[in-house]
This record gives structure tokens, C-alpha cells and sequence, in this order.
């Protein structure tokens, strides 16, 4: 990672190695837009950063530790291993985490806020439709998604409180074959 523009109201991290291939001998820039109303801002965060690291050499990594007296980079394996400690620490299963949980976490949080796929899949530097399998689909959008279907199959407004009542859930096949709601289970 290195510092390349920040601004007032918004900063850019750029990275200068990327795992990806298509970026290996480039650069990728993450915006990061500044936050004044919420504790945690991604941009006074980069600007504490950078201001730190004005103590350190102009060379070494923004992201550091000391180890055996001399300044390394902060590895995504010494990420890992904080991320499980800090977990465990506040009584999750580490196991059940990785640090690919935060690229699962922003792809499904930036489908939940309704961000076109073109850009999730660019912000990921995916190039195929493979980041779809990093998105999780809550109950509530599979219901929401239940609910379409069942108003696009049954428009009728008596049929439909028939099926709400009943807790089913139309699946759109000749013959009408049925599926029961386990959202409406006990």
C-alpha cells in the first residue's frame, strides 16, 4: 500500500501490489470518502496514517511493524493472525473467519445498498461473474424476492392473502408445483 492523494473530503489508498494478475505491475485505488457524523471516517483514519508515518523512513511501508529491530512490512498473514487473536478475544470462533470475510462482507453490503454489479465487480477486480458467490443474500431479500414472484404468479389480491395465510410460496412451474415458506415455520 502506498499514499498517493487525500483530500479534504475524500482520500485514495493505492495499492501497488494487488494478488490479482491484472494488476501486478500496476496500481489499483480505493476511495475512501471522509465521514464527519459517524465515529470511525476512512479518511481522517488514512490522514492519522499518513501523518504518523512522516516519523518513519521515506521508503518503508505505510503499513508496518518492528520485528528483530527492523521495520517489515505488515502482512496479510500478520492481519490474519490479529484478526483470529482479536476475535477470539471477544468470544467469536476465529475458524469461522478470514480475512476474505471483509471482501464477502463490502460485495454483500455494496449489494444490499443497491450498487450496480458493473461497479462491485470492478471495485473487487473481479473479472468474471464469479464475485457472485461472495455476495450473501439475507432472508430478507429472499423473502423479498418470494414476495415477487408470488405477485408476479397470483395478481389477484384474494389469492394472494390465501397464500400469506397458508405461508406458501408459488414456484413458478407448469403444473404448479408448491414450496412452504420456512420463514413462516415454528
Amino acid at each position: 500500500m502506498s499514499r498517493r492523494y487525500y483530500h479534504s473530503k475524500l482520500s485514495f489508498v493505492t495499492y501497488s501490489k494487488i494478488k490479482t494478475s491484472r494488476f501486478k505491475g500496476g496500481t489499483f485505488d480505493i476511495p475512501l470518502p471522509r465521514l464527519d457524523e459517524q465515529s470511525f471516517c476512512p479518511t481522517l483514519s488514512v490522514l492519522s496514517l499518513l501523518k504518523a508515518s512522516q516519523l518513519m523512513p521515506p521508503k518503508s511501508p505505510l503499513l508496518s511493524t518492528i520485528h528483530n529491530g527492523s521495520r517489515q512490512p505488515y502482512t496479510a498473514q500478520m492481519f490474519s493472525t490479529t484478526l483470529k487473536h482479536l476475535l477470539k478475544t471477544a468470544g467469536y470462533e476465529p475458524q469461522h473467519f478470514s480475512i476474505h470475510s471483509f471482501r464477502r462482507g463490502a460485495a454483500t453490503f455494496a449489494a444490499a445498498s443497491g450498487i450496480s454489479e458493473d461497479v462491485i465487480r470492478a471495485q473487487g477486480t473481479w473479472r468474471s461473474s464469479c464475485y457472485k458467490r461472495y455476495i450473501d443474500r439475507d432472508v430478507e431479500q429472499r423473502q423479498q424476492f418470494a414476495n415477487q414472484v408470488k405477485e408476479a404468479v397470483f395478481p389477484h389480491p384474494l389469492l394472494t392473502r390465501f397464500w400469506e395465510f397458508w405461508g406458501f410460496v408459488a414456484v413458478p412451474r407448469p403444473g404448479f408445483t408448491f414450496g412452504i415458506n420456512d420463514a413462516n415455520k415454528e
